[in-house]
């Protein structure tokens, strides 16, 4: 294509304002008021001022001004739509517009992670929408094919074309890393997904998705570190040009002597690759404490909850925002491993114990154990969980931020450790000001303590 893709600065501005080359490559100019930019074609404003935003939108909704090749073409070709004379582009077919909307259709299935049979159920809205709002323009559907085998093919296509595009910018890589996330659960099956970051000799950064691996079929270290090479391979890339290696602070990942890390930095061995540097943790950092805390006790009793209520909940309404939540993570059917990891985030855990009153009498309805609900030991520990995750979830999001340079991350990360000495303090000191679900936990212990102590005390004076 014409354009050059984008350089990767250190600069904020840079990166976020408006660059004048874009005039020329993407065919916008600076709006007059507000930010963004301002699209000479359409004249739609993109309102996220960033490269990325600025050349999807061009390629998806101005590819025909690509012929323009030359730089004087170009200069032409912005000075005439300055002026508002906009060169004609070819129409398309009926055929070339239900190829499209196919695609499109296709593309948001496989966002969704929906199956391919829904491309039928999609067409059948449509339609029944266009009878009832357009009557007369039903017809325009005729040449639409959303059947399972057409999406099927079509989302292979949109793959094969992604995966393309990957392994010719891979191959230019003159350095690269890898980002290893095990957390990723679709219904009952546990995936890897590897991510690849590669620089090539211009300083253009690329970031896309290299692999997905089911870790029921690879569950050996051995058997995954296979499958990534293979990877690696297939792309054009080489263990020699590995830089950095992101992972999750998993034992697969992290173990000392049989880790995926030592694997691999071991066959990055050579007199002339780099000095491989790991990163662990920073994926998932709310997963951190179950690391280092014995939170299995509390976890596995949360999860058994979510099971009952939704097995033999019959969706009651003061538990549709959980049951939402839940679904939205991992669908309607449950799987323990995948609702423990799905537990262990702060937001979803804090939901959890706002509903611990609802949940106790939901379960003596059914007849299920509430013992947690008498063990005051473990409601503390329930509470504590609660804030120390919430805590976490606060610096999971300041590292999250875009373009947080690593100065800033490390000192997000100095501060959250003088906080925890801090944290470390008011505990000692029963202070609870910074530990809003254990205060909420204790005051109704205490309110329960003065209770039972008004129902001794006749028998006391007696």
């Amino acid at each position: 294509m014409w354009m050059t893709p984008k350089r990767s600065k250190m600069e904020v501005d840079e990166s976020r304002g408006f660059r004048s080359e874009w005039t020329q490559r993407y065919l916008v100019v600076e709006p007059p008021e507000g930010e963004g930019a301002l699209c000479l074609v359409c004249r739609r404003v993109v309102v996220a001022a960033s490269e990325p935003d600025v050349r999807q939108h061009y390629e998806a909704e101005h590819g025909y001004y690509e012929r323009y090749v030359s730089e004087g073409e170009r200069e032409a070709l912005v000075e005439r739509l300055r002026r508002g004379d906009l060169p004609e582009a070819a129409p398309l077919t009926p055929e070339e517009r239900a190829a499209r909307a196919g695609l499109v259709v296709a593309r948001l299935l496989a966002l969704k992670g929906s199956g391919w049979g829904e491309g039928d159920f999609v067409y059948r809205c449509m339609e029944v929408m266009l009878r009832d709002v357009l009557p007369d323009h039903v017809s325009v559907l005729n040449g639409v094919d959303l059947s399972p085998e057409i999406t099927r093919q079509r989302v292979l296509d949109i793959h094969e074309n992604l995966r393309s595009q990957l392994f010719n910018r891979a191959k230019d890589f003159k350095a690269f890393s890898l980002a290893l996330d095990d957390q990723a659960f679709v219904a009952y099956e546990n995936y890897l997904l590897v991510f690849v970051r590669g620089v090539g000799h211009d300083l253009v950064v690329q970031e896309e998705l290299l692999t997905i691996i089911n870790l029921t079929h690879y569950f050996s270290v051995g058997a995954l570190m296979a499958a990534i090479l293979e990877a690696l391979q297939t792309a054009g890339l080489s263990l020699q040009r590995m830089v950095g290696l992101t992972t999750t602070h998993t034992l697969r990942m992290i173990g000392e002597n049989s880790g995926l890390v030592s694997y691999m930095r071991e066959k990055a061995v050579s007199p002339n690759c780099w000095n491989v540097i790991h990163y662990s943790g920073f994926l998932h950092l709310e997963l951190l404490s179950s690391y280092d805390l014995d939170v299995n006790q509390v976890i596995n009793a949360v999860s058994e909850w979510i099971v009952l209520i939704k097995t033999r909940g019959v969706r009651r309404p003061e538990f549709q925002a959980l049951l939402t939540e839940s679904e939205s993570e991992h669908g309607e059917r449950v799987n323990g491993r995948c609702l423990n990891n799905w537990l262990r985030r702060g937001k979803t855990l804090k939901l959890i114990f706002s509903l611990r009153k609802e949940i106790k009498t939901f379960l003596v309805s059914i007849g299920a154990t509430t013992i947690h609900f008498t063990d005051k030991q473990w409601l503390c520990d329930f509470g504590f969980l609660v804030d120390i995750m919430d805590h976490l979830r606060e610096l999971s999001v300041l590292l999250r931020v875009s373009k947080v340079f690593a100065a800033a991350a490390f000192d997000h990360i100095c501060t959250f450790e003088v906080k925890l000495n801090l944290l470390q303090r008011h505990i000692e000191e029963n202070n609870l000001t910074h530990f809003a679900a254990l205060r909420e936990v204790t005051d109704e212990l205490k309110e329960h303590l003065k209770e039972d102590e008004k129902i001794f005390e006749p028998m006391l004076k007696f």
